[in-house]
């Protein structure tokens, strides 16, 4: 079906009333929300996230001078594959009254499950970044051997070698029970595998990184609150001279954290659709909060309008 078609008043046709699931003829979910709205609310959540403000904010720092740290890309390039599988359906225009096709929910099954731990690990490399930049420029040792080397080159390759792990291991699940890829039937976003074994791994797969991402958050917090209070000059990193924007994101970047980890855990006892909403939120909150630093805004200021003044990067950049 052609991708053009699919559209009418500026929302995919997979979102009228008359394609939505049969169990949409229920006008509330289990939850009390009508299911159109929270589908609507979570597709639109990720086209405008992973597939329109990520990917211009991923040009923007290949192609201009608004350069951003490999790990940092990364975790957009997560995000927006996430995207990308979490609207399998609606590229296939499957949200209809008969049940999804089983080729197009067997390939959004092979796959959403491997997501979730990919983008986990993007998040935690990020933070391990950033805490890593925060000890040497505060006097901690830096490590030039070569295995060292090699073990600095991990954060850039961790996330894709998760993703395709539990990818790998989601399309064997399918594979060895075609049947099992079924539309999740609690807030029926997305076809998913049932729970059991595989299932399970990624779900710890998933919170470990979350976890260890809170030593991370709480190390980076105390040092800078530490660092706004006492400027070491001698230092040679640029991340010294924080402001209140720069400690305001990072608080944000870790408050976001912390509540994925709350429900992730929540999600492992309730059936609730909240995770699924907040991971569709996650995008979009960061496209804002980096799509807001002051050389970005003067990149895409230069593009737009050719004028500008010269870059003046902010302690957030060497992130």
């Amino acid at each position: 079906m052609s991708t053009a078609s699919s559209f009418d008043y500026g929302m995919p046709s997979a979102l009228t009333n008359d394609t939505l699931p049969v169990a949409f003829d229920d006008p509330t979910s289990d939850h009390g929300a009508p299911r159109s709205t929270l589908l609507v609310v979570f597709l639109t959540l990720q086209i405008a996230g992973s597939h329109v403000l990520l990917p211009f904010l991923l040009g923007t720092f290949w192609f201009t001078s608004a350069k951003r740290n490999v790990t940092l890309t990364n975790l957009f390039v997560c995000f927006t594959l996430t995207g990308v599988v979490m609207c399998i359906l609606l590229y296939g225009n499957q949200y209809r009254p008969t049940a999804p096709d089983p080729a197009w929910c067997k390939a959004q099954a092979a796959l959403s499950f491997a997501v979730a731990p990919m983008d986990s690990m993007a998040v935690l490399c990020v933070l391990y970044h950033v805490w890593n930049s925060l000890r040497i420029a505060h006097g901690g040792r830096e490590f030039k051997s070569m295995f060292a080397n090699v073990l600095a080159k991990i954060p850039a390759i961790a996330p894709y070698l998760v993703g395709l792990a539990f990818g790998t291991a989601g399309v064997g699940e399918v594979h060895r029970d075609p049947a099992s890829a079924k539309l999740r039937q609690d807030v029926l976003f997305f076809c998913t595998l049932p729970d059991g074994p595989y299932a399970l791994s990624t779900t710890i797969a998933t919170a470990i990184p979350l976890v260890v991402s809170l030593y991370f958050i709480a190390s980076i917090t105390i040092t800078l609150v530490k660092r706004t209070r006492t400027r070491d000059r001698s230092s040679t990193a640029t991340l010294v001279n924080m402001d209140v924007a720069f400690i305001s994101r990072i608080v944000l970047y870790g408050a976001y954290v912390v509540l994925g980890v709350v429900l992730t855990a929540l999600s492992a006892f309730f059936s609730t659709p909240a995770p699924d909403i907040f991971s569709a939120t996650i995008p979009v909150f960061l496209a804002v909060l980096f799509g807001s630093q002051k050389d970005v805004l003067q990149a895409w200021r230069r593009i737009v309008f050719r004028t500008g003044p010269t870059d003046e990067k902010d302690a957030w950049t060497l992130v």
